[in-house]
């Protein structure tokens, strides 16, 4: 009896002082700090996930500072995946890319999720990973300005080409037709802006609907007359 005393004893010093014995969020920092420096640690995606899931549920972690991790653990895992794909001559697959967005979205691993997708013909996906991409993006920022144009374009066509007749579009169970694609919002961005980066995607196409995608979003733009002239070019 006398050891069971005693185990219980320090089963109730242990459950009072829990606190004191669990981990920091320093502790935490260190071992991600670690993982980030082994390449071999860091290209193993469990151990990706298990670091972001202890800070997140790390009491001590403030939201900065996880969503902080969990970006550069994701843009590391990016960066090795890529490097990988250039030795081997070849483009990254959304299967590659796709378990890195379950530990973070970035808008660079956003935008590179949606050109896997694009390339697959994925349409609703890639318009999904794009969309995600933008709101992502900061604007004040003159190379992720540029960057949102390039995005939001390839968002416009992918939209374009997502038609109801489509593959992709019959397993989904929503409203799949392009007027029920939304953006769901992001940082303002100047409309002529926008307007000549969609132009510069679609205008040496020859499938309608680019120049029909384009009408939609800027029935008065700089550029409506000619889409409209190549339009009816394009139907004749």
């Amino acid at each position: 009896m006398k050891w069971l005393n005693c185990a219980f004893t320090a089963a109730l010093l242990f459950f009072v002082s829990g606190q004191a014995l669990a981990e920091t969020c320093g502790e935490i920092d260190a071992d991600a700090k670690r993982l980030l420096a082994s390449p071999a640690q860091r290209s193993d995606l469990l151990s990706l996930k298990h670091i972001a899931r202890r800070a997140l549920e790390n009491s001590e972690c403030d939201g900065e500072y996880v969503y902080r991790l969990a970006r550069v653990l994701a843009l590391v895992a990016l960066s090795d995946l890529d490097e990988k794909a250039a030795a081997e001559n070849r483009s990254l697959t959304s299967r590659e890319l796709q378990p890195l967005s379950e530990i973070s979205k970035p808008w660079q691993l956003m935008t590179r999720l949606g050109d896997a997708h694009f390339a697959e013909k994925d349409w609703l996906k890639a318009f999904d990973a794009y969309d995600i991409a933008l709101t992502n993006l900061d604007t004040r920022k003159s190379d992720e300005r540029q960057s949102y144009g390039e995005v939001y374009a390839k968002a416009i066509v992918a939209r374009a080409f997502l038609t109801n007749d489509s593959a992709n579009d019959r397993i989904q169970s929503r409203p799949n037709a392009p007027q029920f694609r939304t953006f769901r919002g992001g940082p303002a961005v100047d409309r002529a802006f926008l307007d000549e980066a969609v132009w510069h995607r679609v205008e040496m196409s020859s499938d309608p609907r680019l120049f029909r995608a384009y009408l939609g979003e800027f029935p008065d733009g700089a550029h409506a007359s000619v889409a409209n002239d190549k339009l009816v070019n394009l139907a004749k």
